[in-house]
């Protein structure tokens, strides 16, 4: 599946999740605020969306990834 990064705004904490084969991914426990959310997956662009969470809130994205080319690279 992609990989969900997950960061807060105001923190910078980074919560991570990898998607199902359907596309779908759960992010539990984050507290009110806003968030940026990049999705990556080998062979497509990565894609970015934000959110702004209030206590008890789910929020549904979606993310329609484009074929494109990719780049690896190492640091050492």
């Amino acid at each position: 599946g992609a990989q969900v990064t997950v960061t807060n705004a105001a923190t910078q904490e980074v919560r991570r999740a990898t998607t199902t084969a359907a596309g779908a991914f759960r992010v539990l426990g984050l507290t009110s605020g806003r968030y940026a959310v990049g999705v990556r997956a080998i062979g497509y662009r990565p894609a970015a969306d934000a959110v702004q969470l209030v206590v008890g809130q789910r929020a549904r994205l979606a993310f329609a990834l484009e074929r494109g080319a990719t780049e690896l690279s190492a640091v050492t």
